[in-house]
């Protein structure tokens, strides 16, 4: 009797069924719930599932109307997200989004949630931040610095140089 449970065991496990529409579903859910997640995110995750690209659709399509999925959700929290933690400008956070999959819109309308004063005082903070490490003493070289440096985070050009004028007074 054990003998034949054991050779039913080897066969079964030889045969690997592939999962259904409804178990590959219950996946993408469960990937879902544990973060927002964005279009591009769940199209990584639908490839690395080997699924063919003619059946995404269908997956999204079955996410957003359970809920699962939502643009402007997402749009709201990684601007949210983006600002406070990595301290990111406008100009980085838009092109990441951009790149996320989230429309145009959306990405608008998030990013006129962010608070003015908030976003003036980050740019002032991280400005002020970097001009105590900057070790070189020649005043181009550490405006050229700061500059650099907030670029690189994403902020607009013309606030980097409204900050540095007031860092200067």
């Amino acid at each position: 009797m054990d003998c034949l449970f054991f050779l039913f065991k080897i066969v079964c496990m030889k045969t690997v069924i592939p999962p259904g529409k409804e178990e590959i579903l219950e996946k993408l859910r469960y990937f879902c719930a544990i973060q927002e997640r964005s279009p591009r995110q769940l199209t990584e995750k639908l490839f690395r599932l080997q699924l063919t690209a003619d059946k995404h659709p269908w997956f999204v399509q079955q996410l957003k109307e359970g809920g699962f999925i939502n643009d402007k959700r997402f749009a709201f929290l990684f601007v949210r997200s983006k600002m406070n933690q990595n301290h990111w400008g406008c100009i980085k956070i838009r092109y990441e989004l951009l790149s996320h999959g989230i429309p145009a819109e959306i990405i608008e309308e998030a990013l006129k949630e962010i608070d003015e004063a908030d976003y003036l005082a980050l740019i002032t903070k991280l400005a002020k931040e970097k001009e105590k490490s900057i070790k070189d003493q020649d005043p181009y070289i550490r405006k050229q610095k700061i500059l650099a440096f907030l670029s690189s985070k994403g902020f607009e050009p013309n606030l980097i140089l409204d900050c540095l004028k007031l860092i200067k007074q």
